[in-house]
């Protein structure tokens, strides 16, 4: 099948990692969307000359959204399907080519229009279904090429976290380091450097920017850790509290059962365990043979 997947390529985006299943499962993509060289959008704008996956068609603008016509003359042949990893960057019209679309912040941007236009809405956030009817639950997921776990990694960190620093984070990150060792950092590392850091740690946390279930989550438990978070709207739908993660509501919550599964270490390694168990469907490519499942109906 030929897929056209647009998205902004920078270097840490999801739409590469969908880009990359699409191919691993045998399907000739053409990438197009804005291409930021090695720099990555974020807080200080950080740069990854190690990381720079440039698309097959580039626009040299960084527009919010381009004629899905127009883009069609650019590709060197007609696709069979769209797929559009929306974060900041769609395409506007209708056409005859099955045209779906991931929208990887619906608890932020706002979708409305595309949702409109598009033939499947794919949304990762179930807090954000009453708001986008169309919505086909997609959830986020990992790449077991990317994330796995190093059984070698000595591990010298109680808690790691690694990305952008909200005064919530900021807190819950100040109150743990009181009392264990904590690795926290504000985004800016990225694919190996950032495997190498979980996997030098026993806890994964995650504390979600507005009732979102992010990447982190999936990512931790692929990485063998226990994964700590806040409790998230729909992620009992994915994996169960208790059994493959632990829950909390605020920070006081968040140090109490930190602090008992730093002294129960075996009941901390058999959640982990059981949580990268669970994990294991939830990859990108089971995503992808979904999205073609759901189009195509085979």
């Amino acid at each position: 099948m030929k897929v056209l997947i647009t998205y902004k390529h920078y270097p840490m985006c999801g739409g590469n990692f969908f880009k990359w299943a699409f191919e691993e499962l045998g399907h000739e993509v053409c990438s197009a969307g804005y291409y930021s060289g090695k720099v990555v959008p974020w807080e200080g704008n950080p740069e990854f000359p190690k990381y720079v996956f440039p698309p097959d068609v580039a626009l040299s603008d960084d527009v919010p959204y381009l004629d899905v016509e127009k883009i069609l003359t650019l590709l060197p042949w007609k696709p069979d399907l769209i797929f559009q990893v929306d974060a900041g960057f769609h395409l506007r019209g209708k056409t005859k080519i099955p045209n779906a679309l991931f929208a990887t912040d619906p608890h932020f941007l706002d979708y409305h229009a595309q949702e409109l236009e598009v033939d499947y809405f794919f949304n990762p956030q179930p807090s954000t279904f009453k708001k986008y009817p169309k919505s086909l639950f997609l959830p986020w997921a990992y790449d077991p090429n990317i994330h796995k776990p190093d059984l070698d990694a000595e591990k010298i960190y109680d808690v790691v976290f690694i990305g952008l620093m909200y005064e919530n984070r900021k807190k819950a990150l100040a109150e743990l380091s009181k009392f264990c060792k904590v690795f926290g950092k504000n985004a800016g590392i990225i694919y190996d450097e950032c495997r190498t850091l979980y996997n030098q740690g026993k806890i994964s946390f995650n504390w979600s920017s507005n009732n979102d279930i992010p990447m982190r989550i999936f990512e931790g438990m692929a990485y063998g850790n226990l994964v700590v978070t806040n409790r998230i709207e729909g992620l009992d739908l994915l994996f169960k509290e208790g059994k493959h993660y632990i829950g909390f509501s605020d920070v006081d919550e968040l140090v109490e059962k930190v602090k008992y599964y730093l002294n129960n270490e075996d009941e901390l390694f058999e959640i982990a365990e059981k949580g990268y168990m669970e994990v294991e469907k939830h990859t990108y490519k089971e995503r992808i043979k979904y999205v073609l499942k759901t189009i195509f109906k085979s």
